[in-house]
């Protein structure tokens, strides 16, 4: 699922990564949060090109902007899978990211799994290529003292329902505060130990 809004320049390369992922029956859902640039136009192209590549494609604009929470909770709704992975349009998917981390959650009953992230981008001024996101192994007590898992990770849907799906008015903290809801609820995640997936660094990230 790939929330948008005003990242026309990026958001080519984030759908690119999808559709090269290793994994055959993939769906993707799309939602463009009223977005004033050329984000809706480049969403569409892109989509026509590469429907034949989906099992189902989706794209939608709200008639509002809505923020990050309320874009992200409409793109899972209109999923149609038991799992989903978010991805925002200025980051991208290592080709096997989406393999793995269903690999790793098929033999157990994690609502999530996630995998090391890098960080990339010219606008950084950071070391690209280098593991800078989770790194750590899972542990409840560890979301005690902040959040060291990114929103890049595959989510069991039912888990997602269950902690309420990502709630509204905590702008930037989204993803922590569902980790946090579904460790409360006895969840827990699973860590895959390999870059699967990159962090676009720049001057609108945060």
């Amino acid at each position: 699922v790939v929330p948008v809004y005003n990242y026309a320049r990026y958001l080519v390369e984030a759908l690119d990564s999808v559709a090269a992922q290793t994994i055959d029956a993939l769906d993707l859902v799309v939602v463009d949060d009223a977005s004033t640039d050329a984000s809706l136009e480049v969403a569409e192209r892109w989509v026509h090109d590469h429907a034949d590549r989906f099992n189902r494609i989706v794209l939608v604009r709200l008639r509002a902007n809505s923020g990050l929470a309320r874009a992200r909770n409409t793109a899972v709704e209109l999923a149609e899978t038991a799992t989903f992975l978010p991805l925002d349009a200025d980051n991208a998917l290592l080709p096997d990211c989406c393999e793995s981390l269903v690999g790793a959650m098929a033999d157990g009953d994690a609502a999530f799994a996630y995998p090391r992230i890098v960080h990339f981008g010219s606008e950084s001024g950071l070391h690209t290529g280098v593991t800078a996101r989770g790194y750590l192994p899972y542990s409840a007590q560890r979301l005690v003292t902040g959040n060291y898992i990114d929103a890049m990770a595959l989510v069991r849907t039912a888990w997602w329902t269950a902690a309420g799906g990502y709630r509204t008015g905590v702008e930037g903290w989204e993803d922590y505060d569902l980790w946090c809801r579904i460790a409360e609820l006895g969840g827990y995640g699973v860590h895959v130990p390999r870059d699967l997936a990159r962090y676009r660094v720049h001057g609108e990230s945060m």
